[in-house]
């Protein structure tokens, strides 16, 4: 397993984020931020008024799952300093 080696911006970002309750270190998939990024800002998505393209929204979705899945297994970034 390669060690995650993390940026200062990502060490913030992350800590930030983690202290405001938006990522669960023990159930990264249980995150309240991936269910705000989920979260469709009307009824239906495929309606012409919906602001974010559903095709947007699930890449956001994975791209930020994927990056709190990795980074709660970090220890420089799950102890990172508030």
């Amino acid at each position: 397993m390669n060690s995650h080696v993390a940026c200062p911006l990502e060490l913030k970002t992350f800590a930030n984020l983690r202290d405001l309750g938006l990522i669960d270190l023990d159930a990264p998939d249980q995150s309240r931020i991936l269910k705000f990024i989920s979260m469709s800002p009307l009824k239906n998505e495929k309606t012409e008024d919906s602001r974010i393209d559903p095709k947007m929204r699930r890449a956001e979705l994975a791209a930020f799952s994927a990056w709190i899945k990795a980074a709660t297994r970090a220890p420089a970034l799950r102890n990172a300093p508030s």
